[in-house]
């Protein structure tokens, strides 16, 4: 049975925390090494946050039964790749799940988002972080709510390209991270039920 968004988004929460407080995972040593170059008065780049959590995604995959492949081409498309796939080692011709992994949410909803519909996968999932200081909107969940607007936008605006069969399941989650505290995760998923996207966003 296909991983819906509700199991997928519980088991990664489950496992980030287990990974992150688990000695010499990739995980862990990030938050380590983010901790020794604070306390030496400089830090990470966002780029190294990407290695971390497309890894950890991997070890995920794994322990719930499947095989993560990575930068692999969206079918008839030559040059627009994903970042990660899912499949099921029962069925390797076809995506499970397609994940985006991107820092810069608001460049997100131009550049990831048609890749995710134009995937076949029938979970398809968004990883993001709000900007600095929320983007000016003062709290996250005001944030929040302006940017699953518009991610709502950016969804309809190129659903005419999805491949996915009649049901499918678009997954946000998105890090709340301000050092040294551990990321805050939530999540937010929209339904599509024969190639319509709803607009009512299932929210915890």
């Amino acid at each position: 049975m296909p991983i819906n968004a509700a199991r997928f988004y519980a088991e990664f929460v489950t496992q980030f925390a287990l990974e992150s407080s688990t000695e010499g995972t990739i995980t862990w040593l990030y938050f380590h090494k983010q901790t020794r170059m604070h306390d030496m008065g400089s830090g990470l780049k966002d780029s190294d946050w990407t290695p971390m959590i497309v890894t950890f995604l991997d070890v995920l995959a794994w322990k719930l039964g499947y095989i993560q492949l990575y930068e692999r081409p969206i079918k008839g498309f030559r040059s627009w790749d994903r970042d990660c796939i899912w499949i099921d080692p029962g069925d390797p011709a076809h995506s499970a799940v397609t994940i985006e992994a991107e820092n810069n949410s608001e460049s997100a909803l131009g550049s990831e988002v048609p890749k995710l519909l134009s995937d076949e996968a029938s979970l398809k999932v968004l990883i993001t972080y709000p900007p600095g200081a929320y983007g000016g909107h003062g709290s996250l969940r005001v944030w929040r709510d302006d940017y699953l607007t518009r991610l709502s936008q950016a969804i309809q605006t190129t659903a005419g390209r999805a491949k996915t069969g009649c049901a499918a399941e678009f997954l946000l989650i998105y890090g709340d991270y301000a050092f040294p505290a551990p990321v805050e995760w939530h999540f937010a998923s929209l339904a599509s039920d024969d190639h319509r996207w709803g607009d009512q966003w299932l929210l915890p």
